[in-house]
């Protein structure tokens, strides 16, 4: 099995062209072909891309490339081929759980002013309030980020993208803080050549109160001021419904199946 870093992504696609496997197709592996971030993996029967905890598999099941997988806490394998499925010797219904994403039209810079936009409230509105404080939403820096990794629940935001090489998009984001405690967080999962896929995600017991309304909203309109197209990938109905009132347009529902943590150890 050999393992190919961004800066050898050209190697990556030709090695499975020659292996016949099908090239990554979905918007997130962008960040791997495009060169910014994620890794790569191919081995005999089959590939990877993998960008967080997005894995775009190839080809048939290969037990190297799934040992790599299997390092994944909770790995999101979307759309995989038939031949992966059917090999996994674990795929029981508690570890190998089936849903459905819903990709959205990228937002492209300048949109943000848009008919959407305005209706989740951005156009004079006053900053939401958690229970009759008003919300601290300040730009992520080191000692956020730091943060935001410490917990679970908002790892995802900073972890993908602290390290882009030079000539890229670096990555942004913004922190609402109620009573001093980050309770919501909005980043960068993915980055591209010319715009960034969105990760939003709010402290359980704070949820549905206006908080990711208002933290995307600043995203979006961040991304239009270094004129970034922002992409939305929604894993839940309530982020989809979120992406329809800032102004998203649906573009597919795909199937996902998220592997989760307490696999069996693979012999090979």
């Amino acid at each position: 099995m050999t393992v190919f870093p961004p800066s050898r992504r050209d190697d990556y696609l030709a090695t499975i062209s020659d292996l016949g496997f099908q090239r990554p197709v979905h918007q997130i592996a962008r960040a791997y072909t495009d060169g910014v971030h994620g890794e790569a993996v191919a081995g005999r029967s089959g590939a990877a891309v993998i960008v967080g905890d997005f894995v775009e598999l190839s080809g048939t099941f290969d037990p190297e490339v799934y040992d790599v997988v299997g390092r994944i806490a909770e790995a999101h394998l979307v759309e995989p081929p038939a031949g992966w499925v059917a090999g996994i010797p674990d795929a029981t219904p508690d570890r190998f759980v089936a849903f459905r994403r819903e990709a959205f039209r990228p937002m492209r810079p300048g949109a943000v002013e848009g008919p959407g936009t305005r209706a989740a409230g951005t156009s004079g509105a006053r900053t939401p309030t958690i229970d009759g404080s008003p919300l601290e939403i300040s730009a992520i820096n080191h000692s956020a980020a730091e943060e935001l990794l410490s917990e679970t629940w908002s790892a995802d935001v900073v972890a993908n993208t602290r390290s882009v090489g030079a000539g890229y998009p670096k990555a942004f984001g913004f922190v609402a803080r109620h009573n001093g405690r980050i309770i919501g967080a909005v980043g960068c999962f993915a980055i591209y050549r010319d715009g960034i896929e969105i990760q939003i995600d709010t402290r359980e017991g704070f949820r549905r109160r206006g908080v990711a309304t208002e933290l995307a909203t600043r995203m979006l309109a961040e991304c239009s001021r270094r004129s970034l197209q922002c992409h939305w990938d929604a894993m839940t109905p309530a982020s989809a419904t979120l992406a329809r009132r800032l102004g998203f347009v649906p573009e597919r529902v795909y199937w996902c199946y998220e592997l989760r943590a307490g696999r069996a150890e693979q012999t090979t």
